[in-house]
């Protein structure tokens, strides 16, 4: 909870467009740290980061992409999943000014009559990248949704997401 606390007050809630003037941009957890700023994948990559630092092993992180709907229309989101000691994957949601107090089943939000519904296309860890039904031209066409997304390669060994 320490860490997910950290992640969701440290990360000011700011689109890309607004911070860089881009459509998207996906920073490096280190970079979000530094600027205190960032959009969903942004502080879900730095909230995963963290949990994987503080031991917990990366089967049992993952970040998902995909989209959420509300009463209020349908938008495209990133958010973190842990499953925690009985198996149960629990939505860890980064972009909250303050966390619950109890971990929230991950379950009910893809259960197609709830009022807020995260559907997840990709999820992945530091190893992996599954597909939750989409095939690859889904994964561009993602993207292409989420805005010009501009990918960067890190030149020093690869740490996290």
């Amino acid at each position: 909870w320490k860490i997910w606390d950290y992640a969701a007050k440290s990360v000011q809630y700011i689109t890309d467009k607004k911070s860089f003037g881009l459509e998207d941009i996906w920073l490096f957890p280190e970079e979000t740290l530094v600027l205190h700023k960032g959009d969903c994948e942004d502080s879900s990559f730095l909230l995963a980061t963290l949990l994987l630092a503080s031991g917990i092993s990366e089967h049992c992180v993952r970040v998902v992409l995909g989209q959420v709907s509300t009463p209020d229309g349908a938008y495209g989101h990133a958010w973190v999943v842990y499953q925690n000691e009985r198996g149960r994957w629990c939505l860890l949601e980064s972009t909250l000014d303050s966390i619950p107090s109890q971990l929230t089943p991950a379950d009910p939000f893809i259960v197609p009559e709830n009022e807020y519904q995260y559907q997840p296309q990709f999820c992945l860890n530091g190893s992996h990248l599954w597909s939750m039904g989409a095939t690859k031209p889904q994964m561009a066409e993602y993207l292409k949704t989420r805005g010009r997304v501009q990918v960067r390669q890190r030149s020093s060994r690869k740490r996290g997401f």
